[in-house]
């Protein structure tokens, strides 16, 4: 009969054969791209490339200004390095494209290691082809006298394999038997072979994290004077300084701890607060304080004027830098510089010696019509000794406006939780690969006119000779002592 194909009947075998041609390109595009991913060549090559960026991230200063860059390099070397992305390597095209790939194969092999993993775990079944006896690493094969073989059969062979096999801790993972064939089939140590997965695993989400960290986290640092409340950049909360405490060592100036008395409120509502000192942060609502400085500031001094022939003039506040004019003598007196502790350095330097207020004292700008006449540093005394004449008048420091700031540095980092997962699973992945062996030991007896054919394989994925001791060790518990001369 004549088979007529109509236009339908054409239609559907033409699209089968076109999806069947799409379906092996992508197949052939996946194996090509799993190939790229899974080359070791192109791993080495990224890895150098991370590396030697992480050098040049670590010698060249990190998010500076253009004018940093010139300064330390020259305009030329500047313009490379600015153009180049060398200024912020660590999150530049350069970096992210080798520490992605890397990432991506990792997870292609993880994926790849896992399907081994599955398919060792759940193939735990006996040999029956003597043939696959001797592929395994380890193999031996006995033959028995007839009288020894029947004792050993009458005393029951299967069940002393089994039951030295499990002295030495091995699980029975398949058993066998047929009229005159036992076959066993045990192991030990499986978790072992999750060991480089773990490892890999571990890389993975350590790398995720940073990225997480380097994306979602901040770093803030804060200035804040006692009393007062700043807000916390990028976050809905403000940060108060109730006090600021400083402990000193016992018959000493020597600060021995900061203590900064902190709250954190959201809408006015205060929803954490507590004690944060140097080496004890302070975590509330996902925010990590930490105590970095004590800032010592004086906003403003208070300064007598005397006129040469001992004429006094009067009693002036004068806010730190910006200074005022004063009317009656008809100057503008500018505080530039405050020193706690006063001191004068070989160099004729003036420097502060520590950060308590032992000897103060105050560097005054004069200026007459925006001209600076002089510079003159002014000291604390109250007995009136250590005045500073200028410009045809007497200085004299007689107070100053305390403010005490806490330097706070605020830190967000959600990602802390999963780097520390990261190195955890890396340990555990670590110790399992070094030291849990996954050993497997297929046993044969097969017995044929009181003959008998011992037939023992085994395989381990490290440490072999250890292994092979082992077994040795059980077969001279199974076999009869006058086998022993065969081991």
């Amino acid at each position: 009969m004549e088979k007529r194909l109509t236009a339908s009947t054409v239609h559907n075998k033409v699209a089968t054969q076109m999806n069947v041609k799409e379906t092996n390109r992508l197949r052939n595009a996946g194996s090509k791209l799993t190939k790229i991913l899974c080359s070791v060549k192109l791993a080495i090559v990224a890895l150098l490339f991370i590396g030697i960026l992480s050098v040049v991230g670590t010698l060249v200063p990190q998010g500076g200004e253009v004018a940093r860059y010139v300064e330390l390099y020259g305009p030329l070397i500047a313009g490379i390095v600015s153009k180049a992305g060398l200024t912020n390597v660590f999150s530049s095209l350069w970096f992210l494209l080798p520490v992605g790939y890397l990432v991506s194969s990792m997870i292609v092999c993880s994926i790849r290691r896992l399907r081994n993993v599955l398919r060792a775990a759940r193939k735990r079944s006996v040999l029956l082809e003597e043939s696959k006896y001797e592929l395994k690493p380890y193999h031996q094969v006995f033959s028995l006298s007839a009288d020894a073989g029947l004792d050993i059969v009458r005393n029951g062979l299967r069940e002393k394999v089994v039951e030295v096999l499990e002295k030495s801790r091995y699980r029975i993972a398949d058993s066998v038997s047929s009229e005159n064939t036992h076959y066993v089939s045990a192991d030990k140590g499986i978790v072992g072979i999750w060991g480089p997965f773990l490892v890999h695993l571990s890389i993975i989400i350590i790398i995720i994290g940073g990225v997480w960290s380097a994306a979602a986290s901040f770093s803030h640092f804060l200035d804040i004077e006692v009393g007062q409340s700043v807000d916390i950049p990028e976050t809905p909360y403000r940060i108060g300084l109730s006090d600021f405490i400083i402990e000193y060592y016992e018959a000493t100036d020597q600060p021995k701890e900061y203590i900064s008395l902190l709250s954190v409120t959201e809408n006015g509502r205060v929803i954490g607060e507590g004690e944060l000192k140097v080496n004890a942060p302070l975590a509330i609502e996902g925010l990590h304080f930490y105590q970095m400085k004590y800032i010592p500031s004086v906003a403003d001094v208070t300064i007598a004027v005397t006129r040469d022939n001992g004429e006094k003039i009067g009693e002036f506040r004068l806010p730190m830098v910006h200074g005022r004019y004063i009317e009656q003598i008809g100057l503008t007196v500018k505080p530039a510089e405050f020193a706690p502790d006063f001191a004068m350095t070989a160099d004729k330097v003036a420097v502060s010696r520590t950060p308590n207020f032992n000897n103060p004292a105050v560097l005054l700008d004069i200026y007459s019509d925006k001209k600076l006449l002089g510079s003159k540093w002014v000291f604390f005394d109250p007995a009136g000794f250590h005045t500073s004449a200028e410009a045809g008048y007497i200085y004299e420091l007689k107070d100053f406006t305390l403010k005490t700031f806490s330097g706070i540095r605020v830190v967000r980092d959600n990602a802390v939780p999963i780097i520390y997962a990261g190195f955890s699973i890396l340990v555990l992945g670590a110790f399992l690969s070094c030291y849990v062996f996954h050993r497997r030991v297929w046993v044969m007896v097969k017995s044929s006119q009181g003959q008998i054919k011992l037939c023992v394989a085994g395989a381990c994925n490290r440490n072999m000779l250890d292994f092979q001791r082992e077994i040795d060790k059980c077969l001279r518990e199974i076999l009869p002592p006058t086998q022993e001369g065969l081991l």
